[in-house]
């Protein structure tokens, strides 16, 4: 069941009222990220800015952004300050910021990107990497988040610098830790099942393999999300023809691009162009003018069946 809205008008009261008891209530809530972004997407995009950047701290805004879709993205960062957005797009994921920064009009983004290149400079080059990428490449796919350690580590050290990894980073994936040798090239990988099973004072370089699966940056995802299932794989790295490792994709990010490939493919079939936009949020024109192919065709196939109906009523009633 959908909570928002269920909740939302009574979210949109406390919010006018008392913020801080707001604050309270989804604390006691515990609702997921994905429940809190259907609740975000009933409010109006000022009370929706409101919640996410007043109410919220950014590390539990940024989950919630995320979900959301871009369209609601972008009307609620135009109602929010842009050192708001920026402390947001921050604590969320690189391939996601991306994305987020990828459908914001020009002026915006280009504020809160020097917001964000003032306050957090990493974060800003993670864009700069993912976005040299077409949209539909393995490079754009990635996250520039992962685990990794030096050969000759031990695996008490690698399990070490994973923990580290998930306190600093609780809503990042980790499947795989990457044994990294000079000049940032991937030499090994180690599954977590893996390194768990070994004994801590094992060699990394003796638990990982170095017979790897991996992907350039400029594969089509589709490619991704084939040689993933074929192999069964929750993370794939990105790794260019130097052997140097970029990123990583994971199995949420193949989701997403499945689900929209099948939803374009279904619309091919019925002989429609894809809607830019959720359906309930497409304007008549521009729904008429994604399905003109079709209805024009549905609209002669109805005279023709409806005009040879009436001719063959015609030649009974003659006979």
């Amino acid at each position: 069941m959908r909570i928002g809205p269920l909740l939302g008008p009574d979210i949109k009261e406390i919010l006018k009222e008392d913020p801080a008891e707001l604050r309270a209530l989804l604390e006691e809530l515990e609702l997921h990220p994905e429940d809190l972004a259907d609740l975000v997407a009933e409010l109006e995009p000022e009370d929706a800015s409101k919640l996410l950047s007043q109410v919220l701290p950014a590390d539990e805004a940024a989950p919630i952004f995320e979900r959301l879709e871009d369209h609601e993205q972008q009307e609620i960062a135009v109602a929010m300050p842009a050192e708001s957005i920026a402390r947001i797009a921050s604590e969320m994921e690189p391939d996601d910021r991306a994305d987020f920064f990828s459908v914001l009009p020009p002026a915006v983004g280009d504020e809160v990107f020097e917001s964000l290149e003032r306050d957090d400079p990493q974060a800003a080059e993670e864009i700069r990497e993912i976005e040299q990428y077409p949209d539909t490449a393995a490079g754009h796919l990635m996250t520039t988040k992962y685990v990794f350690v030096r050969p000759h580590t031990t695996v008490a050290s690698a399990l070490a610098v994973v923990r580290a990894f998930v306190k600093e980073n609780a809503d990042s994936p980790i499947y795989n830790v990457y044994v990294m040798g000079e000049n940032e090239k991937l030499v090994g990988l180690a599954s977590l099942r893996e390194l768990v099973a070994a004994e801590p004072v094992e060699n990394i370089d003796d638990v990982a393999r170095t017979n790897i699966i991996t992907v350039p940056p400029l594969l089509d995802q589709e490619e991704v999300a084939r040689t993933m299932a074929k192999y069964d794989l929750a993370a794939i790295p990105v790794v260019d023809d130097k052997g140097i490792l970029h990123g990583m994709i994971t199995i949420d990010d193949i989701v997403d691009v499945l689900t929209q490939e099948q939803t374009e493919d279904v619309q091919k079939i019925g002989g429609v162009e894809p809607l830019d936009v959720p359906y309930f949020q497409t304007s008549f024109f521009s729904f008429i003018k994604k399905r003109a192919g079709w209805l024009i065709i549905l609209f002669f196939e109805e005279f023709f069946t409806q005009t040879a109906l009436r001719h063959y009523q015609l030649i009974m009633e003659a006979v």
